[in-house]
């Protein structure tokens, strides 16, 4: 690419009518040139761009699915805690607790007593 001092309104004065035309020429031709060079780079731009919109929808979309899933997980298990407080807090959740227990108690003697049978 030419440059030149003057400012790009203003054209150098020219030495000779052939020399003006010739150097008008090829800037014209040079300009040309920028200008499809330009415009792929341009079109170029444009689609990575598209892509890159493409994907951000697509990663916002995911990640609203993961927000949702998370929201529903968050609250069964606030409402699992709210559960387990109350049988904790209620004479009648220590009367559960010791039931529970006794339960795994006889069901690990039950499987005891199945595996020693067996004679394993």
């Amino acid at each position: 690419m030419t440059t030149s001092t003057t400012p790009h309104n203003r054209r150098p004065p020219a030495t000779a009518a052939g020399a003006s035309s010739s150097s008008v020429a090829a800037a014209e031709a040079e300009n040309d040139a920028i200008l499809r060079a330009l415009i792929a780079d341009v079109r170029s731009l444009r689609t990575g761009f598209s892509d890159v919109g493409a994907e951000v929808k697509q990663h916002n979309t995911l990640l609203d699915s993961v927000s949702r899933t998370m929201s529903s997980a968050s609250s069964g298990l606030k409402k699992s805690m709210r559960k387990l407080e109350a049988i904790s807090e209620g004479s009648t959740g220590v009367k559960h607790m010791w039931l529970l227990l006794l339960l795994v108690v006889v069901v690990l003697i039950f499987l005891w007593l199945l595996l020693k049978r067996k004679g394993y």
